[in-house]
């Protein structure tokens, strides 16, 4: 049990055996300073504490009405069945030989032969990786030349991607690193963005810049955005509905999600769960038994049951000289597990490791394959 106190009031509630946002109830306030203390009334197992929030009930209840007039249909996801994701990166590695430059290599990237082999998995939309390790963006996007110049490709390749994958009808989705590993050198992005919880103002202009840029350039070409790390977001206590209005311009049904790892969801201003890990297939508490995704209860509460798992070896293929690996999992379970997740109503999107010249493992497109001719025939 959890017990706050705050002067004479005492509230108590249940521990959760997993991470999840729980509801304390309400404490009456006067003006003045106020000194709050919570902590466990018994004996438990190994627990962890990520924040206290305070809102005044008014003030959430109205942030909880915007939110729902903010979401956008997912039902479109559910009825694509299952997408792919691909963390084609500046360090991507190609089949044989040293890397290309990263606008060199968006020059040279097959749309359309790309666009086919995605087709031929059955796939109903793709995720994109736009940016990882190293923040770069594949179309030249000013707000990010503006912040450091250099980091975009003269090519429009999402222009290319929303083409070439439009034509099996699939829709396309980016995903959106800020880029805090890419600080090594002293000039480096991470520094040039201006991340910092004491002035976070700065690094949320540059963020909301880039997002209404690029969504206004794609407009309903471009589907969704998966935005990870979203515990880098938390600590700036940031206006969740200004960055979710930003990365929805051009396109008010463009579906948004920040990552929370394997923390409850942090803002009510989004879609859909990311859902990290092969285990969210089988995560169905809080789902409803008529397949519709939509979590009524738990940390993702509100939220379209979503997942997105490495199917071989890691998330990239960055290894130079090296052959993308078989899937780690056996057809006689993926399948399976693939069809159980889906029936619940989650929209699996399964990360393939990917060539920089292009092209997948022989192995992970087999398995694609049949499971396409499983759900789609």
């Amino acid at each position: 049990m959890l017990l706050l106190e705050c002067g004479d009031q005492k509230i108590e509630r249940p521990v959760s055996t997993a991470w999840d946002r729980i509801d304390m109830g309400r404490l009456k306030l006067s003006k003045g300073k106020h000194q709050i203390s919570l902590r466990a009334t018994a004996p438990t197992a190994a627990m962890e504490f990520y924040s206290l929030e305070l809102i005044k009930p008014d003030f959430s209840n109205k942030l909880q009405k915007q939110a729902r007039e903010m979401h956008s249909d997912t039902s479109w996801m559910r009825q694509a069945k299952y997408g792919l994701q691909f963390h084609w990166t500046s360090m991507s590695a190609p089949r044989r030989g040293d890397r290309k430059p990263y606008a060199q290599a968006c020059r040279d990237f097959p749309a359309k032969e790309f666009a086919e082999m995605v087709n031929s998995t059955g796939a109903g939309y793709v995720i994109i990786t736009t940016s990882h390790a190293q923040h770069y963006f594949p179309a030249p996007i000013q707000a990010i030349d503006r912040i450091k110049p250099g980091r975009t490709s003269e090519r429009d390749l999402v222009r290319d991607w929303i083409e070439a994958l439009g034509a099996y009808n699939i829709k396309l989705m980016l995903y959106y690193h800020v880029g805090h590993d890419d600080w090594r050198q002293p000039d480096g992005w991470w520094r040039a963005t201006g991340y910092d919880p004491k002035n976070p103002k700065p690094f949320l202009d540059n963020w909301t810049s880039i997002t209404t840029e690029v969504g206004q350039r794609y407009g309903k070409g471009l589907a969704g955005w998966f935005f990870d790390d979203g515990c880098v977001y938390y600590p700036l206590n940031p206006d969740f509905r200004r960055l979710t209005e930003a990365a929805k311009t051009g396109h008010a049904g463009r579906l948004v999600c920040y990552n929370p790892w394997v923390l409850p969801r942090m803002t009510d201003f989004q879609d859909y769960l990311c859902g990290e890990g092969y285990d969210f297939l089988k995560f169905w508490d809080g789902l409803p038994a008529d397949g519709t995704g939509i979590y009524t209860s738990g940390p993702h509460k509100g939220l379209q049951a979503h997942t997105n798992f490495v199917l071989e070896r890691d998330w990239p293929h960055s290894r130079l000289n090296t052959d993308i690996p078989p899937p780690r999992y056996p057809k006689e379970q993926f399948i399976p597990d693939m069809k159980a997740g889906i029936a619940h109503g989650v929209v699996p999107s399964v990360n393939l490791e990917i060539y920089q010249d292009v092209g997948i493992g022989e192995a992970s497109q087999a398995l694609m394959a049949a499971l396409k001719q499983e759900l789609k025939g």
